[in-house]
């Protein structure tokens, strides 16, 4: 009860949707796995919101998997999601890049 108390006096949570930065590949799948991945227990409303949640080429990605039957399609979409945006080596690649790419800080000496 104590639960359900705290949890209803919790603002929303609004999960932003992934687009196919690698950078946030790994912190969409925490925000979607907590608030509706474990809360929607059907496959199939799992796939539809995890497709609604994601835009560009993150949807292009899943959006067929739709048409697989419901225990298979959501797994192959998150599999999929993991292979194209979630690898470790790209990710660290796309932080690098985004580190990398930022203005020039230079050092003055008086």
């Amino acid at each position: 009860m104590g639960q359900l108390v705290q949890n209803l006096s919790l603002p929303k949570f609004e999960i932003a949707p992934f687009n196919g930065v690698p950078t946030e590949f790994h912190r969409f799948m925490m925000a979607f796995d907590t608030h509706i991945g474990i809360q929607a227990s059907d496959p199939t409303r799992r796939l539809s919101y995890l497709i609604n949640y994601c835009i560009a080429p993150a949807k292009r990605a899943v959006a067929h998997f739709s048409l697989l039957p419901a225990n298979h399609g959501y797994p192959e979409a998150v599999r999929i999601l993991y292979d194209r945006f979630g690898k470790p080596h790209d990710v660290i690649k796309a932080a690098n890049t985004e580190l990398f790419a930022g203005p020039r800080v230079s050092v003055l000496l008086c």
